[in-house]
């Protein structure tokens, strides 16, 4: 699509990051365009070369510049193509978050009903003979997520082989490569399981005894990040806190508490400034942020990072979905 765009208007993937810079967009993570950057520009000729964390990372920015040159309802087939893959990842990426049961179907439903006008559009975009193996898998997923009421992804299991290769890769002896890669491995995982990312956890917290005596707990520990359900928050994230993105929230610190009475387990909070949405197109939506903050006590919410946002005012926020 972007090369279409090219041959056809002159914009590429340098004009998405003068988009992001001059229109004052930002972001809580770390090198959100890095799956555009000069580099990967330079080696995507034909496609888009980056990994899926970077596709997923950057594509609402990608799908704001596009509106912003074409609109929504533009009559070009190769806008359409690329405006309904988009979708598709919206889909996708509030799956990874964990949806399951009910929704999943419900998602499993729209997702159907997506690819196939998202393939339509495709072909008459591009003709039959630019679809891939992966175009044939994407028409399975809908089915996949239906029967499990979930997505499961393999990004876990990639990641270990990088472990096999740090425990293997000094041994240069067949007899200790067999031995010392296993002990090298075993230890690798117990080193994960002590502090496992799926676990909820503050990380780097210190006492919070001020919070304490107001929530009648036994101890309260305070911290700038945390693990939530497997997903991160940190301080001045700005999260959804419900996967319909309807409940917003600008994070200012991260709490956890043992309550004096009952159950001796551990419980999780967010101090946060709440947001009160003015308006949405759907993809983007704009909120007023309350200045005064709040304990917002976390039950089993999904945390949905808003990517890419930008300050409206002093108290308006613009987000990307």
């Amino acid at each position: 699509f972007m090369k279409w765009m090219k041959s056809s208007i002159g914009a590429h993937f340098s004009n998405v990051r003068r988009f992001y810079d001059d229109e004052g967009w930002t972001s809580t993570i770390p090198q959100p365009l890095s799956g555009i950057n000069e580099t990967r520009e330079l080696h995507s000729v034909d496609l888009l070369k980056c990994n899926a964390s970077e596709g997923l990372t950057v594509y609402p920015i990608l799908r704001a510049f596009v509106v912003s040159v074409y609109g929504t309802q533009a009559a070009e087939p190769q806008v359409q193509a690329s405006l309904f893959l988009c979708l598709i990842l919206d889909e996708i990426s509030t799956l990874i978050k964990g949806m399951a049961g009910a929704m999943a179907e419900q998602a499993a439903a729209r997702l159907r009903d997506l690819v196939k006008r998202y393939m339509a559009a495709f072909e008459e975009a591009y003709g039959k003979s630019k679809f891939r193996f992966k175009h044939h898998q994407l028409l399975h997923l809908p089915d996949w997520v239906h029967a499990m009421k979930r997505l499961l992804i393999c990004f876990v299991l990639e990641r270990k082989h990088f472990l096999a290769k740090a425990a293997l890769q000094w041994h240069k002896r067949l007899r200790s490569m067999s031995r010392g890669g296993l002990n090298g491995m075993l230890l690798s995982q117990l080193r994960l399981l002590e502090s496992p990312g799926w676990a909820s956890q503050l990380l780097d917290s210190v006492p919070y005894p001020e919070i304490a005596a107001s929530l009648v707990a036994q101890h309260a520990r305070i911290s700038r990040s945390m693990r939530w359900n497997g997903a991160g928050v940190q301080c001045k994230n700005v999260v959804f806190l419900n996967y319909a993105r309807t409940y917003l929230v600008r994070v200012v610190g991260c709490v956890a508490y043992t309550p004096s009475e009952g159950s001796s387990e551990e419980k999780y909070g967010l101090i946060v400034k709440g947001g009160e949405r003015i308006s949405s197109t759907g993809t983007a939506s704009v909120w007023r942020v309350n200045r005064d903050c709040s304990l917002y006590r976390l039950v089993d919410e999904p945390v949905v990072q808003a990517t890419f946002f930008r300050q409206l005012g002093a108290d308006l926020i613009e987000v990307l979905h």
